[in-house]
């Protein structure tokens, strides 16, 4: 049975998992890129919306460089903080399946082959398993791992080279999985 489900996972910030994924989808225009936050950065935008905070500053704060401070609101805290106390704060605090039970409504009720590019927390990896998904998982050898093994990947890519390198590698081990050459 071809994969239908892949779920990017890196030990370490800017690994590529999201180039990774952009890859995955140019070349097998059947897959669709979804991330765990994309309802979190959707809470977060309508709050900073909502702060008069405009709107490139808004993207900046939560697609760009999520480091700095978002000037406007109390504490100016960073778009990494921010996502992160909508993230843990509302959704992972209320039930720590929260997130990933949203991932697997909108995967059953779209049936589209996906590829998520923030594969981070257990409960997200138990949700992929139980959807039959695959585990890639990227490795910058030039980057310090800021978190512990999730699990057993079944693919793991080393993101060593250029973004050309990084779609070799992707196409020559999904193709033959989605029957081509």
């Amino acid at each position: 049975m071809p994969v239908s489900l892949i779920a990017i996972w890196a030990p370490a910030p800017r690994s590529g998992k999201t180039s990774l994924a952009q890859i995955i989808t140019e070349d097998f225009p059947q897959f669709e890129i979804r991330s765990f936050a994309d309802p979190v950065k959707a809470m977060a935008h309508a709050l900073l919306d909502h702060a008069a905070i405009g709107e490139r500053e808004i993207s900046e704060a939560l697609y760009g460089n999520k480091t700095a401070g978002i000037f406007g609101l109390p504490g100016s805290p960073t778009g990494r903080q921010l996502l992160a106390g909508i993230g843990n704060g509302f959704g992972r605090n209320m039930n720590p399946e929260f997130w990933a039970s949203l991932m697997e409504r909108r995967l059953w009720r779209d049936l589209r082959p996906t590829v998520i590019d923030d594969l981070r927390f257990p409960e997200e990896l138990n949700m992929v398993r139980r959807c039959g998904g695959q585990v890639w998982h990227v490795i910058r050898p030039n980057l310090e791992p800021l978190a512990h093994p999730l699990c057993t990947p079944d693919v793991d890519l080393i993101n060593d080279g250029t973004l050309d390198d990084m779609r070799r590698k992707a196409v020559a081990i999904l193709a033959p999985q989605l029957g081509g050459a």
